[in-house]
């Protein structure tokens, strides 16, 4: 588990939140959540646009992007549980 200062109103303080993490030889990255729609996969921090609120949803995310961009499976990928604190 992860635990990082809440700098944005855009997450609850305290609650469990779920990232997709990805290391391969260019960095340790994370997923987008909604990257179909922004046009962005991956950011090199977490913050209020790389965390999911069910574990579920980021694995689902996850294997539509794997389904699309199947070059990101030789990739080390994990299920990180996220809390921002106040």
């Amino acid at each position: 588990m992860i635990t990082l200062k809440a700098t944005t109103p855009a997450v609850e303080k305290n609650r469990p939140y779920y990232a997709i993490m990805s290391v391969s030889e260019e960095g340790t990255y994370y997923l987008v959540n909604g990257w179909n729609k922004n046009r962005s996969f991956w950011l090199k921090k977490i913050d209020h646009r790389t965390v999911f609120k069910r574990p579920q949803d980021a694995t689902r995310s996850l294997n539509h992007l794997l389904s699309i961009m199947p070059d990101y499976k030789g990739d080390e990928l994990s299920l990180m549980r996220v809390v921002f604190e106040g």
